[in-house]
């Protein structure tokens, strides 16, 4: 049998059978045609909502099967109704092998729409492939046909109807692109691209029916017709209807519940996607690394969860870090990291929390400290993941350092300070019990530096204790513990090995401690000399605390101090004895001040003649039950307790009121009153107005009164003491530089200050008379030249002998004072 057949010219088309289409049926394949389209639309949805590319494939050909087996049913329900003169049956295995180019086309379709494949390109091979598919479809299905006319078809008409097929294919497939910018609502537009594509199939369908041409069999034919009839066509494709409906809601049905769990999903992914980004953005402002590491069971590590920190802690990106862990623990030193691995072991074995500080070093060199806390969880493979956080503790380290360096330290000095030397202490007395050498604590207390604090301010007080620290520490061995205590006071604790060799060794280091302080100290604006009082501590007994042993080296140094300092001092117990003794003084040292207690003496001072030129004005203490007491032993107790200001301008006072009764005497108008003053009662700050207040009030002749200062005292502040003295110079009062040549003299110093005398002291005087001393007295000629040539007088202090007051004489020295030419005496016992 031959399906296509054509007229041709001998064929008589007058004769053909006319036919007419029921119009009832011709909608309702339209309407099947449309259906199968929409049907087949709505799974180009379910395809991409497939989670799995089996059940993909599984849509496609369900949606393949159903458009095709709708277009089939359409097709031979537009048959069914055409109409003509004679039966017409169908053959069924034709009509079912019908269907396959039908489901073919949809395949193409759904393939096509699937793909999003909005190139044009795409869109007409596509179809072609259709319209190829639907046509093979019809003329396949019309193979079907059983019937005695002759089945022809229009050669004309026949292209016709598959250039039709081809162009709505096209048309069909492209109206999704083409909606698109005027159809916004998806859903609207699957309508009106199922419209468009079920008028296309029904169109081709009806166009290759009118290119169908029915002539009469020619006579004689006498072929059997054999098929089925049109009842049962028309029934089977009611079923494939049905089937479409059925589909059809069963798609519709799972589309909205798809939809419905798609907004779900949608909603949920929203909600977890800004839940993620709340996560996120807490998690970048934490001070620190958010991360999660896992360990498996094998020990191997990685991390599955890092936020952008670690880039800034450990110099890794994320993406490095979590594509390998080893970058991050490469940045640990390899001791720490084998800590950090054996603490997360214990862990993990006992699921308790990882705290643990590390250091990193950066790709800079620069060290860093980091802290990890996090809490560890069971993995069901297994494995265990820790799931917190690491921040950068270094400044919260370095604070912690500070804080116990304020602790434990001087922050002046760097020295230990009084906690540190107390636990230092209770560790050395433990150790007595095991070892027999003696311990040895020293307390250092640097003389008079209160006054430098006052008088100079803090800022040369530091200076100067930082350089008493660096020259103990050049003393001290390595063994020798130094601390700072208050501010004047130093603690050296130390111990001996040789225990009869100690109390040597002890003295040879405090003699080196004092020659070390007693060097000028060369301050940023100050030149000054200082002593010190050094207490003296050694015992092997572990009974005695800290505490006590500071006790006694304090009392120790307390008793140096209050003879002239200077020097050192062992404890012993009748020191305690001596401090309640001279605390008993100075209470009633305290109640003499303002006096009729506290006297001046007089010793007069000569001239190569023998006359009597001046007076140096002495104190002395008539004590009510102790009698006359010394000047060595209570000067250095007010020196200390500061009395010695108030007791000074009660000394200023009383001796400018007996040179205003010796100005008045023509015998004794000439005499010029000398008077000391310390370097305390110089440096107060109102010491001018004070002493020119005394002698505008006591009436004097200012070029009468002589004021005698220290070399070490005119040395402590050269700008402040040149101020004063130039002040009161102005004035009319004189100076003398009193014990020149005891201390370290700066000659420079002695030509810029307006001293208009020398004195020199005593004990240079006597030491130079002796005969094993011949040599000082090149020092006293050398002294008296110098102050010549400054246009200073020389007075030499401490003339006891004709024959040093000659020999003085011949040197140049032509003023003297001593007892070769008076006592110090009460001013009525004066040989005036």
């Amino acid at each position: 049998m031959t399906y296509l057949r054509f007229v041709s010219d001998h064929h008589d088309l007058t004769t053909a059978y006319v036919g007419e289409h029921l119009f009832s049926l011709v909608l309702l394949s339209v309407a099947l045609a449309t259906l199968a389209s929409y049907v087949s639309l709505l799974h180009t949805k379910l395809m991409r909502s497939a989670t799995s590319p089996a059940r993909r494939q599984l849509w496609h050909l369900n949606g393949a099967v159903a458009m095709g087996a709708g277009v089939w049913a359409m097709h031979f329900i537009g048959m069914v109704s055409f109409r003509i003169d004679v039966p017409v049956l169908y053959s069924p295995v034709i009509t079912a092998v019908s269907v396959l180019p039908a489901i073919f086309a949809a395949w193409i379709t759904l393939w096509v729409l699937h793909n999003a494949q909005d190139r044009w390109s795409a869109i007409v091979l596509g179809g072609v492939m259709m319209g190829a598919g639907i046509g093979v479809m019809h003329y396949t299905g019309m193979a079907a046909i059983r019937t005695h006319a002759e089945m022809l078809y229009l050669p004309g008409m026949f292209v016709l109807s598959v250039v039709v097929a081809v162009v709505l294919a096209i048309a069909a497939l492209g109206a999704r692109r083409i909606l698109r910018p005027y159809i916004a609502k998806a859903t609207t537009r699957i309508v009106v691209s199922a419209v468009i594509m079920g008028c296309a199939i029904s169109s081709m369908h009806y166009t290759a029916m009118h290119a169908t041409v029915f002539l009469p069999a020619s006579a004689g034919a006498t072929s059997v017709v054999a098929g089925a009839d049109s009842n049962l066509i028309v029934m089977t494709t009611l079923i494939v209807a049905v089937f479409i409906v059925v589909l059809s809601t069963v798609v519709v049905v799972l589309m909205n519940r798809q939809q419905r769990l798609s907004m779900q999903a949608q909603s949920r992914g929203a909600q977890v996607k800004a839940l993620t980004e709340r996560l996120q953005s807490v998690a970048e402002r934490i001070p620190g690394m958010v991360y999660q590491l896992h360990r498996d069971q094998s020990g191997f590590m990685s991390f599955r969860y890092l936020s952008d920190a670690v880039q800034e802690l450990f110099d890794v990106s994320v993406n490095e870090a979590i594509e390998d862990a080893r970058r991050v623990l490469s940045k640990v030193p390899t001791r720490e990291r084998e800590l950090i691995f054996a603490s997360l072991k214990v862990s993990a074995e006992n699921l308790t929390p990882w705290n643990y500080e590390f250091p990193v070093e950066r790709s800079s060199g620069q060290i860093r400290w980091l802290s990890a806390t996090s809490i560890p969880q069971r993995e069901d493979d297994g494995g265990v993941s820790w799931s917190g956080f690491i921040s950068d503790v270094t400044d919260k380290r370095k604070a912690d350092e500070t804080i116990k360096e304020l602790a434990f330290s001087d922050t002046l000095t760097g020295l230990p300070n009084r906690r540190s030397l107390l636990d230092e202490l209770a560790t050395r007395i433990e150790k007595l019990e095991r070892r027999s050498a003696p311990l040895v604590v020293m307390i250092v207390n640097l003389d008079n530096f209160k006054r430098v604090n006052d008088v100079h301010g803090q800022k040369q007080g530091d200076a100067v204790l930082q350089e008493a620290t660096k020259r103990m520490q050049e003393v001290l061995s390595e063994r020798a513990f130094l601390a700072r205590v208050t501010a004047d006071e130093f603690v050296i604790v130390t111990e001996f090995t040789d225990a009869d060799q100690a109390r040597l060794a002890c003295e040879q280091k405090s003699s080196a401690l004092l020659r070390a302080l007693r060097a000028p100290f060369n301050l940023p604006s100050l030149r000054h000399q200082f002593t010190a009082s050094i207490g003296i501590v050694m015992t092997d007994n572990s009974w005695l605390g800290a505490e006590e042993l500071l006790r006694r080296a304090d009392l120790a140094a307390s008793n140096v101090k209050s003879v002239g300092g200077d020097h050192f001092a062992y404890y012993h117990p009748s020191i305690e004895k001596e401090i309640s003794a001279r605390f008993a003084l100075e209470n009633d040292l305290r109640a003499a001040v303002d006096t009729d207690q506290l006297v001046l003496f007089y010793q007069l001072q000569a001239d190569e003649r023998g006359q009597f030129i001046g007076a140096e004005a002495l104190l002395r203490w008539h004590h009510p039950s102790r009698g006359i007491v010394s000047p060595a032993e209570f000067i250095p107790l007010a020196e200390e307790s500061g009395l010695i200001v108030p007791i000074g301008a009660q000394v200023l006072r009383q001796a400018c009121q007996q040179l205003a009764l010796w100005q008045k005497n023509e015998a004794t108008q000439h005499l010029q009153m000398s008077v000391n003053v310390s370097a305390k009662q110089f440096y107060q700050l109102n010491f001018v107005d004070v002493v020119l207040s005394e002698v505008q009030a006591a009436g004097i002749r200012p070029e009468g009164l002589k004021l005698e200062l220290t070399e070490s005292l005119v040395l402590e502040d050269m700008d402040l003491v040149l101020s004063s003295m130039h002040r009161l110079k102005r004035e009319g009062i004189c100076f003398s530089m009193d014990d020149f040549g005891t201390g370290y003299s700066a000659l420079s110093y002695l030509s810029q200050l307006p001293f208009d005398e020398v004195k020199i002291d005593q004990a240079f005087i006597r030491r130079a008379s002796m005969a094993e001393h011949e040599r000082d007295w090149t020092i006293v000629v050398a002294i008296i030249h110098i102050a010549q040539d400054l246009g200073m007088e020389v007075i030499a202090e401490g003339v006891e002998t004709k024959v040093q007051q000659e020999r003085l004489a011949a040197s140049g020295c032509l003023r003297y004072q001593g007892y070769y030419f008076s006592r110090p005496m009460p001013v009525d016992e004066l040989p005036l």
